[in-house]
């Protein structure tokens, strides 16, 4: 149990904010490994990624906070995203352990990740501001994070490559993704402790305190080298990473079959 929340703290700092999904990554390894699902562990990780984005991007969310057009497109977007999330929770709860349709999902992604930076960069005209996104742009990047809840379909990559398809400034969209996060993350983390009363679930453990602190450093390296590989129109690497890992989940349903 030790090692899995070791090994789970550190896929959920290392893989949550690059877009390659960390969903994906934790139904490989629960089929390679046989981890089994710890909620309330799952809930401590996603608030200490949380944290890491406060604590990076701290300037920049008080400069949103001045700012009622990125307020409100803000919860324009958390609007279908969880209108999405809570009808696929609630009637396609099986795929959160199909190793298969993981893998599926994750092709997807890395075609999705190629696509928006390839058409991104071949858009000669100015690129807009991240205030200059109108009420439909906001709509448009909530549905793309809101699929973000199949696994293998990365959040970060999805809204990040609808920006990019978007023509919005990719450094600014960036920071954007993470920050206009926050509402879904605090979202899906309060589905989680509902899950958590209603199951009656009570285990503690002093690795939790460990696997949460690795996961917010490691979380903040991620974030920083995610912001220099976009900044070097880089982005295509992770989708040809994520050809890779569901190339991998293909041959471990194979296996298990």
């Amino acid at each position: 149990m030790e090692i899995q929340v070791l090994i789970l703290g550190l896929i959920q700092g290392a893989i949550e904010f690059l877009p390659v999904s960390s969903s994906g990554h934790l139904v490989l390894f629960q089929k390679i490994f046989g981890f089994k699902e710890m909620l309330f562990y799952d809930v401590i990780l996603h608030f200490s990624t949380l944290i890491a984005v406060v604590v990076l991007f701290f300037k920049e969310i008080l400069t949103y906070i001045k700012n009622s057009r990125i307020i409100l497109n803000i919860i324009i977007l958390s609007i279908p995203t969880g209108i999405i999330g809570l009808l696929v929770k609630k009637y396609f709860y099986g795929v959160y352990d199909n190793v298969l349709l993981s893998g599926f999902f994750l092709f997807i992604t890395g075609v999705w990740l190629i696509f928006s930076e390839r058409v991104y960069l071949s858009k000669s005209y100015e690129k807009l501001d991240i205030d200059k996104i109108d009420i439909m742009k906001a709509f448009l990047i909530g549905v793309a994070q809101g699929f973000a809840v199949l696994p293998g379909i990365s959040r970060s990559g999805f809204m990040l490559g609808s920006m990019l398809l978007l023509n919005v400034q990719k450094e600014q969209s960036t920071k954007f993704v993470f920050i206009a996060s926050i509402p879904s993350i605090l979202g899906a983390t309060f589905i989680e402790i509902l899950d958590i009363m209603e199951k009656e679930i009570v285990f503690l453990s002093g690795y939790y305190l460990l696997g949460a602190i690795m996961a917010f450093f490691v979380g903040l390296l991620s974030l920083k080298f995610l912001v220099v590989v976009v900044k070097k129109q880089k982005l295509r690497y992770f989708g040809y990473y994520c050809f890779l890992v569901g190339f991998i989940s293909f041959l471990v349903f194979l296996k298990v079959r």
